[in-house]
């Protein structure tokens, strides 16, 4: 899976791919490009899954229909995916997409964005969908909406050291004004040693709000996280 989201990422600003393997790397790179709020920057995730006995399929599309139409085909051959990583234009209608994968038992965990990318191709007002075959015994959804971002930070390190003995963790934050150092700060505070990987959503450039979202949850000011399982996952 690669893909950047929010206002300008840094691989725009910079030209290249950004990979941070741990937390420390992220605030580094962070700290070291003078990436300010007033413009909010983003972190990429950039993230290469390469879990043991797991497969996963990418689908996209302008509409919940065609959405629908490709998530048949690529179940056709037997393809049964637990959870769907869902990046999607504020446009898009958000309920319908997880309402369609609550109907077929997948998990969400998704983003609004600025651009949706699939491969080496970039869209515009569309949904990206990761769609993974991987047991759920192997990873965990977290989302909670608090204007603390330190404290919903806090939380999800907690969540994340309690659900797994070797946990990693992707976590996206909704909100237009968010302080990412807060992020970093209060999953730290938790535990420094578990990798993180992380970024902003975004809202197609218009500056309203922007939302992060799982099966029951969508917020504009909070965060989600997929918290999974280092001894199953790498």
């Amino acid at each position: 899976l690669y893909h950047f989201y929010g206002y300008e990422s840094l691989a725009e600003q910079y030209g290249e791919r950004f990979f941070y393997s741990n937390i420390d790397q992220y605030y580094y790179a962070k700290r070291n490009t003078n990436c300010g709020y007033g413009k909010i920057t983003t972190i990429n995730i950039c993230q290469n899954l390469k879990p043991n006995n797991m497969l996963a399929k990418n689908i996209y599309g302008e509409n919940i229909d065609t959405i629908k139409s490709k998530f048949a085909k690529v179940t056709a051959d037997g393809f049964t995916p637990s959870l769907a990583i869902v990046f999607c234009s504020i446009t898009q209608n958000r309920q319908e997409l997880v309402d369609f994968f609550n109907a077929n038992n997948v998990d969400v965990f998704g983003s609004t964005t600025a651009g949706e990318i699939l491969d080496d191709e970039v869209m515009e007002k569309t949904s990206v969908v990761m769609l993974l075959d991987i047991k759920k015994a192997h990873y965990k959804l977290f989302c909670e909406a608090s204007a603390d971002t330190y404290k919903v930070a806090n939380d999800l390190g907690l969540f994340a050291k309690a659900s797994f003995a070797n946990p990693s963790v992707m976590v996206i934050s909704s909100g237009l004004t968010i302080d990412a150092e807060q992020i970093i700060k209060g999953f730290m505070d938790a535990d420094k040693n578990i990798p993180l990987y992380g970024g902003l959503a975004g809202d197609d450039l218009t500056m309203k709000s922007s939302y992060v979202f799982t099966n029951g949850q969508e917020t504009s000011t909070g965060l989600i996280g997929l918290v999974l399982d280092g001894d199953k996952i790498n």
